[in-house]
């Protein structure tokens, strides 16, 4: 996974205010830890979320190993996601994740996310409604709302040429009444288009890897009384 998704990914996950919300299981902050809350609602391939980024003075470990002995009596499960280490446990139908990982400075930064199993909501047609070339794989479909915003951030992956991919987007935008705003090629190996409709915006930024083109689809809309 490259920085620029990595970087989306954490983007994208916005946060809700509180740690307490009705319903939800209370996870306990991580040791000499402050959280960043973000107003919204997330759900993530079809499934609600709720997040909250943290900076801790405590280290990697020091933060493993306190979740180790807040669920020494519970089943839990350790692994690595990219840059991250990660402490699962799941409570009832919700499955409790901490990501953490080197501050930049000292001490570590991390994630909560807290992830409701719902075994009837659709998690098998993702971005059914979004424009992409024939045969693309979704890797993820994220959702967030708050007053203000709703966003939405798809990442896929497909066998085209980026510039096979840049066509199609700059084609299926502008023929759909969209002005272009950005059009510009990032290092050559990459290209980001912008595109605007009233209150409406998509950035996508196409990446060329090895053997494949990944796309990152991100879509913004300014929520008025109107919308």
């Amino acid at each position: 996974m490259n920085k620029f998704f990595q970087f989306l990914f954490a983007a994208a996950l916005l946060c809700v205010q509180s740690m307490a919300i009705a319903g939800w299981p209370n996870v306990p902050e991580p040791p000499r830890a402050s959280l960043t809350p973000f107003a919204g609602n997330v759900n993530y391939n079809g499934l609600n979320m709720r997040s909250w980024m943290f900076k801790s003075a405590s280290s990697v470990e020091q933060v493993l190993e306190y979740y180790r002995n807040k669920w020494v009596d519970q089943q839990i499960v350790e692994n690595r996601y990219a840059q991250w280490q990660q402490i699962s446990n799941k409570k009832g139908k919700y499955f409790i994740t901490i990501q953490v990982q080197d501050g930049p400075i000292k001490g570590s930064i991390g994630r909560i996310n807290i992830l409701e199993l719902d075994a009837n909501a659709n998690t098998t047609k993702l971005a059914h409604d979004v424009p992409m070339l024939s045969s693309s794989e979704v890797l993820n479909d994220i959702k967030s709302t708050d007053k203000l915003y709703a966003a939405r951030t798809v990442a896929l992956i497909n066998s085209f040429s980026l510039s096979s991919n840049v066509q199609f987007y700059s084609d299926h935008y502008r023929a759909n009444g969209w002005g272009l705003v950005q059009n510009n090629p990032v290092e050559g190996k990459a290209h980001l288009l912008i595109f605007k409709k009233s209150s409406h915006e998509v950035t996508i930024m196409i990446n060329s890897k090895q053997n494949e083109t990944a796309v990152f689809i991100n879509q913004t809309n300014v929520r008025g009384w109107l919308n």
